[in-house]
This record gives structure tokens, C-alpha cells and sequence, in this order.
């Protein structure tokens, strides 16, 4: 699991099923946290924000090929995410209604067959408040 974001005492985890699976009994006793499943890892949700799949990716890798079809220069690192005037979330505005419609395709996540893609990025959108629904949809505010 990874550490994600921390607001107002809430803890929020981001996590591949096979991590959250190993520690699931110790989360139960915990108050005020939020595991947010990406499967195979958050490249998928990343990748919400172009297409809609559900597609079986093996590992990480094969998720992040996927993702560079549309970002090109892609790079899993810290500079990346973080490069000033050019970072993930500039990158992807404009496409974050996209990849919330995308998101509320999915059905729940079912850990006894998690080969499926992935993403329960929507639920911190709509506990920190970002989202409001209008006609059964979630949407940004």
C-alpha cells in the first residue's frame, strides 16, 4: 500500500488489491481510513482520463504502455508528477471529467477475481468534496 493524501485526520491508501488483501484484517480496526483500489496500480486511473477498460493488465508495466499511447512522455517519477508550470494535474484537467464518467462504469470490486482493471479514485473525489451528483452522476462541482 502507499501513503496517498492525509486531510483533516483521514488517511487515504492507495492500493493494489494484492496489498490490501494482506493487511485487510489490521484496516477493519483502524477509524478514519480510506483504501482506494487501483488495479493493477494508479497508471489505470490515470488512463481513465482517455478511455474507458476494464482490460486484464498483468502487471503495472503493461497498464503504464498503455497510458503512454496518450502521454508520451509518461514517467512514473517524483519530477514528473511534480515539474513545476507541467505537472500530472495540469497534464490531465481538462480530461478529469472524462476519467470520473469512466470511473462510474465499474461495477464493485470483487477481491476473489481482481484481474480486472480498476479504479476507486471517484471515492476521494467525493469525500473531500469535489464532486456533486445531478441525475444519478457524479460531476465536478
Amino acid at each position: 500500500m502507499h501513503y496517498t493524501f492525509r486531510n483533516d485526520n483521514h488517511l487515504f491508501l492507495n492500493a493494489c488489491p494484492h496489498h490490501f488483501r494482506k493487511r485487510e484484517g489490521h484496516l477493519e480496526s483502524i477509524t478514519h481510513v480510506t483504501v482506494i483500489i487501483n488495479q493493477p496500480c494508479i497508471e489505470f486511473w490515470l488512463l481513465l482520463h482517455f478511455e474507458f477498460t476494464q482490460a486484464p493488465f498483468d502487471d503495472c508495466g503493461r497498464a503504464e504502455s498503455r497510458l503512454k499511447s496518450h502521454l508520451t512522455d509518461y514517467s512514473k517519477s517524483q519530477k514528473y508528477y511534480t515539474k513545476e508550470g507541467d505537472d500530472i494535474y495540469l497534464k490531465l484537467k481538462e480530461r478529469l471529467p472524462t476519467a470520473i464518467a469512466n470511473s462510474q462504469r465499474f461495477a464493485a470490486f470483487d477481491l476473489e477475481t481482481p484481474d480486472k482493471g480498476y479504479s476507486e479514485m471517484l471515492e476521494l473525489f467525493k469525500i473531500l468534496g469535489l464532486l456533486k451528483e445531478e441525475k444519478g452522476m457524479w460531476v465536478l462541482k
